[in-house]
């Protein structure tokens, strides 16, 4: 054992005296070190990247969530408001439809008047009157039959909607159903308070749900598949989804544009069928935006752990 230690021993000594060999060799392995070392910075780098863009998706998806059941419990409580109104109810009761459109009317008028960026629409059914042209008439009958409260999405022929029916009852009677809805597109004013982007994009094969008056000329291409209501949305977040490769960013569940942050989930109606897809987005040149941060953070993690590298390795010279 010892004679195999000083074998080594004298070998370094002579490897050391051979100046030109032994700083050349220095230089290879501090290079090799060097890389070897940016490499794992690099992958440790994307990792943190990776988990911390995973991490806001989830933050954009649950206020997502928050947001469609605010709307929800906005709408529902609307309608409960108009089910216990007592010109509704006692209309209802004689089956006066005109006096009963023109009591929703008065409603309809006093909500906007009171309620900021109102745009509601405000129906009823009566369990009596065959009410089959009328499009969410399905879900109407089955709040009257259950006596619960029913809220989803449809695209009816006005567009994609957010709509809440409210059975209304009186002596243990089921008059009817209230149905208040507003566009879904308004989800965006949630988003817009939290300084991010939003927008929804229909499958094409959804249109055909949608009249003509509501259609023509107020869709855009995003792809192959799906189209935007492009005059609800600011054009600078929509126009970059055109470039989006849908099955990566399937894949990855977020994608880093030169602009934007943007992450997706698609969207169901009260049936379970999917019509379409969220865009949630980030706009990257925000001074302080989470993209701007983490992007910072990384690159400053990076030049720190390259400045140990380069210093570690001088010291060894």
């Amino acid at each position: 054992m010892f004679s195999i230690i000083n074998s080594m021993q004298e070998w370094l000594k002579k490897f050391k005296r051979n100046k030109g060999m032994w700083f050349t060799s220095l230089f290879i392995i501090s290079v090799m070190g060097i890389l070897i070392s940016m490499v794992m910075i690099t992958q440790l780098t994307k990792s943190v990247a990776h988990d911390t863009y995973m991490e806001e998706r989830r933050i954009d998806l649950k206020q997502l969530d928050n947001s469609i059941v605010d709307h929800y419990d906005f709408l529902l409580s609307i309608g409960a408001m108009v089910a216990v109104d007592k010109n509704v109810v006692q209309n209802l009761k004689n089956t006066d439809t005109n006096a009963l459109n023109a009591s929703i009317k008065t409603i309809t008028q006093s909500i906007s008047e009171n309620v900021s960026n109102s745009n509601l629409d405000i129906t009823y059914y009566l369990p009596n009157i065959d009410r089959n042209e009328t499009e969410n008439n399905k879900f109407a009958k089955i709040s009257m039959e259950t006596l619960e409260n029913i809220s989803g999405i449809v695209i009816n022929k006005s567009g994609t909607r957010i709509i809440a029916m409210v059975p209304v009852i009186d002596s243990n009677s089921t008059l009817g159903v209230i149905e208040i809805s507003e566009s879904f597109h308004d989800i965006k004013d949630n988003f817009e308070r939290l300084d991010k982007e939003f927008v929804f994009i229909i499958d094409k094969h959804q249109l055909v749900n949608i009249d003509l008056k509501h259609k023509s000329g107020k869709f855009r291409d995003i792809n192959e598949l799906y189209r935007v209501a492009y005059h609800n949305y600011a054009s600078g977040f929509y126009m970059s989804a055109e470039d989006i490769d849908f099955d990566a960013l399937a894949q990855s569940k977020y994608i880093n544009t030169k602009k934007f942050y943007i992450t997706y989930t698609p969207v169901n109606d009260l049936y379970g069928n999917p019509i379409g897809l969220v865009l949630i987005g980030e706009n990257s040149k925000h001074a302080n935006s989470f993209v701007q941060i983490s992007q910072n953070m990384i690159n400053s993690v990076t030049t720190v752990a390259l400045g140990l590298v380069i210093s570690l390795i001088l010291f060894m010279f």
